[in-house]
């Protein structure tokens, strides 16, 4: 009967004055890399006994940054989480029988190690020696959101419709637009990415058949002959434009370009250069086909142009007027002469001779002497 009470004592009363109840679980995290985390456990009945942290995957009981507070909760932090930190987390305590040390976990839970996938990126594809898409081809859209852990979701959209075209947990997804049609021009097919790594929805979207650019070219500043006149390139698409270069016959001298490549300025700008023409060079980001824009400077030039005009009419005026007063002094000079001549015939007439070089007879009034009968 001893021996009954005495293993009793030493078996049974030590269990019956330990036990420890856990009134507040730890609860499952899921947190990115590089983030710290915080497990929280609450225990009821605590004496005396050494509470711990045991990581199940590193196979380690944790006493680094394990604090208990007076309400008897157990916390465990770990800062900058990597993926070694993932895996089971159990809280307990310890109790001794005899030489040995037992360990006690009536509570645990996870950490999960999520990564960031990177923003997602559209991309279009197109059949080989295809250096622009016309109607009939086709086309291929990629989404491209890799590094995700887990994969994110991904899902490609026409427009701004509802329904997805397709949807899949990948790090890419691939759509084939077969046989572009008219009504696919400048039309935006955007790609939604989910995970639970991102607080909200990341998006990317692609124009795979955009509009023919608009490109025109403008003048700024002065406008006058032997001014500099800058001349600037605008332009406008669906998807980004890099500009190639200008193309003009006018000479290299004369003509300087901006860091932007997209202002070209023509100095001691002359009359003969309203002849010339000047061109700008575009492509969109991505293809190879060139879009141009050709103005005459006459035409961009209007005030130029009447005053070329201008000076072209009045120079031909000059020369008119010039003729003119040539042709009056000449008639002047032969109405003179014909004048002079017609008084020297009425003088002539006159006198009766008609040899200037001869002195007229004195006319009388006397009748001639009749003789006597």
């Amino acid at each position: 009967m001893s021996n009954l009470v005495l293993y009793l004592y030493f078996c049974c009363l030590p269990g019956f004055i330990t036990a420890l109840s856990v009134i507040q679980e730890p609860e499952n995290i899921t947190e990115l890399v590089g983030e710290d985390v915080t497990f929280g456990c609450q225990f009821s009945g605590l004496l005396n006994e050494q509470v711990i942290w045991f990581h199940t995957e590193a196979n380690k009981v944790l006493t680094e940054n394990v604090f208990l507070d007076t309400n008897d909760w157990l916390n465990l932090t770990i800062y900058n989480v990597s993926y070694a930190d993932e895996g089971e987390y159990k809280c307990g305590y310890t109790t001794i029988r005899g030489d040995r040390t037992e360990y006690h976990f009536p509570a645990s839970a996870f950490l999960d190690i999520i990564t960031r996938p990177d923003s997602p990126s559209c991309s279009a594809t197109y059949p080989s020696g295809i250096d622009f898409p016309v109607v009939g081809n086709n086309a291929s859209i990629i989404c491209f959101a890799p590094g995700g852990d887990p994969n994110p979701t991904i899902s490609w959209f026409r427009n701004d419709e509802v329904k997805s075209m397709a949807s899949e947990m990948n790090s890419s997804l691939s759509v084939v637009l077969s046989s572009l049609q008219e009504e696919d021009r400048g039309v935006a097919f955007r790609c939604d990415i989910t995970s639970p790594a991102l607080g909200s929805v990341e998006s990317c979207q692609i124009i795979p058949f955009p509009e023919i650019p608009i490109i025109n070219i403008t003048y700024n500043g002065q406008v006058d002959f032997g001014s500099n006149i800058p001349f600037q390139c605008n332009f406008d698409g669906d998807l980004p434009l890099t500009i190639l270069s200008f193309l003009t016959s006018i000479a290299s001298d004369r003509v300087t370009l901006n860091s932007e490549r997209n202002v070209l300025k023509i100095s001691n700008f002359q009359e003969d250069d309203l002849k010339e023409t000047l061109t700008c060079r575009v492509v969109y980001d991505g293809f190879a086909k060139e879009f141009t824009s050709t103005v005459n400077f006459e035409e961009i030039l209007p005030y130029l142009n009447d005053i070329g005009q201008n000076t072209d009419d009045k120079s031909s005026l000059i020369i008119v007027l010039s003729v003119l007063a040539v042709i009056i002094v000449i008639l002047i000079l032969v109405t003179t002469a014909l004048l002079w001549h017609f008084k020297a015939m009425c003088f002539r007439t006159r006198t009766g001779n008609y040899d200037i070089g001869f002195t007229a007879l004195p006319k009388t009034n006397q009748l001639p002497a009749i003789p006597p009968p």
